[in-house]
């Protein structure tokens, strides 16, 4: 007879034993003093969790924030195929879910356990409860959120087009490739190819009386300079089109993810404006 699997959530016995410089290595919680800090590990509830379950999942509405005791977790994300992609993995003393216990907006990832893991949770009611108790600690999180903006800020302009990016990385092959598929993509070229054998024709036919032809009709040697240029050409401007496909994929992929995100924001900034009005629609019917 088959053992039954653990549950994915159950509250464990006992208290925390929480090291309290645990907290103190959060950066949210690391400006606030001893005493604060030991008050908020009063706060922490411990939770396990099995193996490959979920703690949470994208899009939900979260209002706890975790903190790895034992074991490990995966951040991923789906991408366009529904395939889940890792962005993260966070192992014991790392955390979690801060953005929720402040905002108490929808969750912007899944996090799944790697192993059995045991969690500290802390649930926005008493987190803010615990701010309004300790105004200074209040002051502490508003400064280290305006730290991780500035630094979030600072990444945003270090972002670079991805197009100069493959440029810088072109070889002197390709950019020889992509000079000549421009040249003679052009009309400039197609008029000197004109004048050129419209010169050959007319000095081995009009001209010719004088010196003699060097390449009579049919012009054979015309023909065959054509025929290396033509087998040249083809492959050259391949490899160009090639690198400029390659360039309106990743510009293709760049605009699905932002349009992705968009949407996520949107819906999110739906969201806190409904919360808002109901918010404002019970004051007004208290």
């Amino acid at each position: 007879m088959m053992g039954q699997a653990p549950a994915p959530w159950r509250v464990s016995s006992g208290g925390t034993g929480l090291d309290i410089d645990l907290l103190t290595k959060i950066p949210l919680f690391a400006r606030l003093s001893r005493e604060e800090v030991a008050a908020l590990a009063q706060l922490l509830k411990p939770k396990e969790v099995a193996a490959n379950q979920a703690v949470f999942w994208i899009g939900e509405k979260g209002s706890d924030f975790f903190i790895v005791q034992h074991g490990g977790v995966d951040v991923v994300e789906p991408d366009e195929d529904g395939k889940e992609i890792t962005l993260n993995t966070i192992d014991p003393g790392g955390f979690l879910g801060e953005l929720s216990l402040l905002d108490g907006g929808q969750r912007t990832a899944t996090v799944r356990t790697t192993t059995d893991s045991v969690f500290l949770t802390l649930d926005r009611k008493g987190f803010l409860h615990f701010l309004e108790k300790h105004p200074v600690a209040a002051i502490h999180v508003l400064s280290e959120l305006g730290k991780r903006q500035r630094d979030m800020l600072r990444m945003l302009r270090g972002v670079r087009n991805a197009n100069e990016v493959m440029e810088e990385q072109l070889t002197a092959g390709q950019r020889f490739a992509d000079a000549f598929a421009s040249r003679m993509g052009s009309w400039t070229f197609i008029i000197v190819q004109t004048v050129i054998y419209t010169l050959w024709i007319i000095d081995n036919i009009v001209l010719a009386s004088g010196h003699g032809q060097w390449d009579p009709y049919p012009f054979s040697l015309l023909s065959l300079v054509l025929t290396a240029v033509a087998g040249y050409a083809a492959p050259i401007i391949m490899m160009s089109q090639y690198r400029q496909s390659e360039k309106d994929r990743i510009q293709a992929e760049l605009e699905y993810q932002v349009n992705v995100k968009a949407h996520h924001e949107v819906m999110q900034l739906h969201q806190k404006i409904d919360r808002l009005a109901g918010l404002l629609e019970k004051g007004h019917q208290g």
